[in-house]
């Protein structure tokens, strides 16, 4: 069967099975009852969950921060490879724990995480079968995008004075917090670690901006076939992990 065909007559299946055994268990509840509010959110969740195919469209590609945006999508990609399977197994260990209860509760939830499930094997399952082709697309679609060194140079200046300027801030604001901690000033600590909180997404937005210029020169490079990109790798490398795991 066409894979197309085979993709879109099992999730007609699952979405019509399901449907019609959440209105069944709605049908058993009492309007009264303390669990009805919650059980008609969940009922409407599982009919919401609905599989969106992956817009992974090289055509769409016009520029090179363009060409940046989809080579995070790629590297995303890429990275649910190995967390799908995960979620999937988390899943399924809760899944199991309600598989025999005839709470009606406990059933539109089995139904949620088993939507969720086949929903994720169905993304696993398509980026697995396309990964390879749309890596490929994307590195043939380098050779039709300008990347504009200049700018990607000058965005990087600025973006490192927004920097210092963010990190400055971001010790004025622990110095306050250790003066509020001194006299326990419960309200003006809330308020400040509130602030702190704004300022790391601020910094970790600046870092993936700079990133992002580097990458516009990387790609440049490997363009035209500079061998500095051999020797660059390693520290965009090292600034994604950084963004990745001190700024989350």
């Amino acid at each position: 069967m066409e894979y197309g065909l085979k993709f879109i007559i099992t999730i007609f299946l699952f979405v019509n099975l399901f449907g019609n055994e959440v209105d069944n268990i709605l049908k058993t509840l009492s309007k009264n009852s303390a669990t009805y509010t919650l059980n008609v959110t969940l009922a409407t969740k599982i009919k919401d969950i609905k599989y969106k195919k992956i817009d992974f469209n090289t055509e769409k590609i016009k520029t090179d921060t363009d060409f940046v945006h989809y080579f995070f999508e790629l590297v995303s990609l890429k990275q649910q490879l190995k967390s799908i399977p995960k979620k999937i197994d988390e899943l399924q260990k809760k899944l199991n724990l309600l598989q025999n209860s005839t709470n009606p509760t406990d059933k539109l939830q089995s139904i949620y995480y088993t939507k969720l499930i086949k929903n994720m094997n169905l993304k696993l399952n398509e980026i697995d079968k396309n990964f390879n082709n749309w890596e490929k697309l994307l590195y043939q679609t380098m050779n039709n995008i300008d990347f504009n060194v200049k700018i990607a140079k000058n965005n990087i200046k600025k973006l490192n004075i927004k920097l210092i300027q963010n990190k400055e801030e971001f010790e004025k604001l622990n110095i306050n917090l250790q003066r509020w901690e001194l006299i326990n000033n419960k309200i003006n600590i809330s308020t400040t670690m509130q602030y702190i909180k704004i300022n790391s997404k601020i910094q970790k937005k600046i870092y993936q901006n700079i990133l992002k210029n580097k990458l516009i020169i990387w790609f440049y490079k490997l363009k035209h076939k500079n061998k500095e990109v051999f020797s660059e790798d390693n520290e965009l490398v090292d600034l994604a992990n950084h963004i990745d795991k001190k700024l989350s």
